[in-house]
């Protein structure tokens, strides 16, 4: 079974492998100024979606944050957040 950041991992080396694949076909080299431009708008991009594809895009949804928590393990039962305030307190709490 895969943990988290195992999974995580997982995830940042195919968006690295997506972006070198593109980068490659654009006739980037590593050290050039748009290699480098373009793999942080890259990553950015790719990192937004899949956030939005986990959590979605309603920021005041108590699933959503309720998600977040799970994910990140804030340290408490999450149905016990009864709502996205508490959520938010929780994450800053912890991080």
């Amino acid at each position: 079974m895969s943990t988290p950041s195992h999974q995580q991992n997982q995830a940042f080396q195919t968006i690295m492998q997506l972006f070198t694949l593109f980068a490659a076909s654009n006739g980037w080299s590593p050290k050039s100024k748009i290699y480098k431009q373009q793999r942080k708008i890259f990553i950015s991009e790719a990192v937004r979606q899949s956030f939005r594809r986990n959590f979605g895009i309603d920021a005041s949804s108590l699933a959503a944050w309720r998600s977040i928590c799970s994910v990140v393990d804030v340290g408490v039962d999450v149905s016990t957040l009864t709502t996205v305030a508490a959520c938010k307190q929780v994450c800053r709490f912890n991080f």
